[in-house]
């Protein structure tokens, strides 16, 4: 399997985390006052990705720092890099043209810890709309 930096990052720092360490106060419901747009109170879900039920503002942590700050998502992702401290080289991404669209492959271990994430998002999110619907 193939992974680009946006997924490296995406799969290491949710949209929540993001959020609570650039100041945005997510309570225990995942809920928090949008940023996007005069919010009195939280309509904003936020977890792995953030949606406002207000505004309609989504995505993932890249889009919510590159939103917050006014950056191209490549800067983004290269903030969240630096102020998370992963350990997530751009050089190792770095194609023919010069672009950061290039891919490398995954470790075994990166694999499964990305199959793990993703199944508990989705068992996350199914559980959410069995109780929804209950």
């Amino acid at each position: 399997m193939i992974l680009s930096v946006f997924d490296d990052v995406k799969a290491s720092v949710s949209a929540a985390d993001a959020a609570s360490y650039y100041g945005i106060h997510v309570g225990r419901n995942h809920m928090a006052k949008c940023v996007f747009h005069d919010d009195k109170t939280p309509s904003m879900k936020v977890d792995e990705r953030y949606y406002c039920f207000g505004c309609g503002a989504t995505g993932d942590a890249i889009n919510l720092v590159a939103h917050l700050y006014g950056l191209r998502n490549i800067d983004a992702a290269k903030k969240i890099i630096d102020d998370f401290h992963l350990n997530i080289d751009m050089k190792d991404y770095k194609s023919r043209d010069g672009t950061v669209a290039a891919r490398v492959e995954m470790t075994p271990e990166q694999k499964q810890r990305m199959l793990e994430k993703a199944f508990h998002a989705w068992e996350k999110n199914a559980y959410r709309v069995i109780t929804d619907y209950y």
